[in-house]
């Protein structure tokens, strides 16, 4: 089994932005660690190694989520304040996000640790997994990122998201889906998952 993130959902965790699993993860009997991130940031760590050698291998040590997630980085930070007074437009919201099983591949041989920690409801932001870290994959998820739903479960711990995943690898369920919140505003995140062939 390859280096497993939690995390994408979308992914994401999902991820996702969404939990790390990797092919054979439905063998997978020990319980998982608590500072696991979110869906998507394990959706888009599953493969690469078990597609390399075709043979599972123990699943690594989570790496902890941080207690503060990255600063979202600001518009126009740095720039002159244009004339009149003009506001710089504000980061746009997708309306969903996709993720291709190629994407999941790429992102499973890269050396990203992205990273999620559970947060509580507030006047501000709903209850989920904050990510952090996801920015640089390049998949449209960005730092602060709050992942309120995976698998149709409102996520509360890692752990029980680890399970929902698993169970639908076990099932060779092709696209797990997602939801992120950013600034007021909710949108989707799908993740395709990849597969080894199956043996005849």
């Amino acid at each position: 089994m390859p280096r497993t993130v939690v995390s994408v959902m979308l992914l994401a965790g999902l991820a996702a932005p969404f939990v790390a699993v990797a092919y054979g993860a439905a063998a997978l009997v020990a319980p998982v660690s608590h500072g696991a991130a979110s869906v998507l940031l394990g959706l888009v760590q599953p493969l690469a190694a078990s597609a390399r050698d075709g043979a599972p291998s123990p699943t690594p040590e989570l790496e902890p989520a941080k207690a503060e997630p990255r600063l979202l980085p600001v518009v126009g930070a740095g720039k002159a304040p244009r004339r009149g007074g003009a506001k710089a437009a504000p980061l746009a919201k997708p309306t969903s996000l996709f993720v291709s099983q190629q994407t999941v591949l790429k992102l499973a041989e890269s050396a990203a640790r992205p990273q999620g920690a559970f947060v509580q409801q507030t006047a501000e932001h709903p209850a989920g997994l904050r990510l952090s870290g996801v920015g640089a994959l390049g998949i449209g998820v960005q730092d602060g990122d709050i992942l309120i739903e995976a698998l149709g479960i409102p996520p509360r711990a890692a752990g029980e998201i680890i399970g929902a995943v698993i169970e639908a690898r076990a099932k060779n369920v092709r696209l797990l889906s997602g939801t992120l919140w950013r600034r007021g505003d909710t949108f989707r995140i799908t993740v395709e998952q990849p597969y080894l062939p199956r043996k005849p």
